[in-house]
């Protein structure tokens, strides 16, 4: 699939790579496969879209490895430094 920045609130449709679906659909797309296997994924604030749009980095790890992702999600805080950036004016 496509991957797309965070989507507008007000919307019920999107168009993504010229097809158009559910922002719902869309929005979980890549989050409805690690909740159904039951595996850890955690979800950063990695930056912004030139519209001033967040996007996210989502890490998943095996099952039981909650701790490892939580290490790795605070390493990769740390290593890009995430927790000082804010959107665009």
């Amino acid at each position: 699939g496509v991957q797309t920045c965070a989507l507008p609130i007000c919307e019920n449709a999107v168009k993504i790579g010229g097809v158009e679906e559910e922002v719902r659909a869309a929005a979980t797309r890549f989050t409805r496969p690690f909740n159904a296997l039951g595996l850890p994924a955690i979800s950063l604030p990695c930056g912004f879209s030139s519209a001033g749009l967040p996007i996210g980095l989502q890490i998943v790890c095996a099952a039981q490895q909650e701790d490892l992702l939580l290490h790795i999600a605070a390493a990769t805080e740390d290593a890009l430094g995430l927790m000082d950036r804010t959107p665009p004016l």
